[in-house]
């Protein structure tokens, strides 16, 4: 028994020199993080990563599953145009105080999301106009789902996505010190972004058991409902069909749930 324990052990030893932990971990899958995959700018000679041509207005995605280490708000289009205008007068400063002097809001990066990803690989996605409701630090985002609207604040001279991809760092502004790479050799386009379905509003729709929030409570009490285990009132009777076809069931709490993590959207 004893030699087939040091012969087992032997083998383990083998195996872990030939495929190490690093790689026999499943790599990270990133895809194009907008829908126009064409390029303004790409990375190397100071520019830290890839300017893609996305359009004013144009949906942002995340190119992986992660989880928002920071996010940028209050920067104004075009903001940089004009340069040395202070950031203050133009949106809120950066937190990391800024690497570039010369006023550009957040540190020119303007309103930007920074992902941090299950392989330790960072993801930028800078000069947005707005982030998208929901994206706050600390929370995990699934790959594709929205991030943002592409624009033009910061450092910027029109509209498009900055991107980035780094590697090193701690969490949150440590995101400065992470050394830059080549995002385009790990990067599958075009991205097929997630499939949004549009619910037209109507007044508290989805909230069900009215506490201003549209989530897996309400879905479950229209399940509920569904198989009769409940009876809700007139209001909740309302309030519930989401589909807005005379009934309530399965389908009215699925769309609940996607409400809930934004597969679904309001038609105002």
């Amino acid at each position: 028994m004893k030699k087939w324990i040091t012969y087992f052990s032997g083998l383990c030893m083998l195996a872990a020199m030939l495929f190490p932990a690093s790689t026999v971990q499943a790599a990270v899958q990133f895809s194009w993080p907008t829908k126009n995959t064409g390029l303004y700018d790409e990375f190397g000679n100071g520019h830290k990563g890839l300017d893609i041509a996305a359009n004013a207005g144009d949906e942002v995605y995340a190119a992986a599953a992660g989880t928002v280490e920071v996010v940028y708000t209050g920067c104004h289009n075009f903001d940089g145009a004009e340069k040395g205008t202070p950031c203050n007068t133009l949106g809120i400063c950066s937190p990391s105080k800024s690497f570039y002097k010369d006023g550009f809001c957040n540190s020119a990066y303007g309103n930007a999301v920074m992902l941090k990803h299950d392989d330790g690989t960072w993801t930028a996605y800078a000069h947005l106009t707005e982030v998208a409701s929901g994206i706050t630090v600390g929370k995990r985002v699934s790959a594709g789902q929205l991030l943002g609207i592409a624009g033009s604040t910061g450092r910027s001279y029109g509209a498009h996505l900055h991107f980035e991809m780094r590697r090193g760092g701690g969490s949150g502004e440590y995101f400065w010190l992470a050394e830059a790479f080549d995002p385009i050799p790990y990067l599958k386009k075009p991205q097929k972004p997630v499939v949004v379905e549009k619910i037209p509003y109507f007044e508290n729709i989805g909230d069900i058991n009215g506490d201003n929030k549209v989530d897996a409570n309400d879905s479950l009490l229209a399940l509920q409902h569904g198989v009769k285990k409940i009876t809700l009132s007139a209001e909740q009777l309302r309030r519930a069909d989401v589909n807005t076809d005379g009934g309530i069931d399965s389908q009215d709490a699925l769309l609940i749930l996607k409400l809930n993590v934004r597969l679904a959207e309001f038609i105002y």
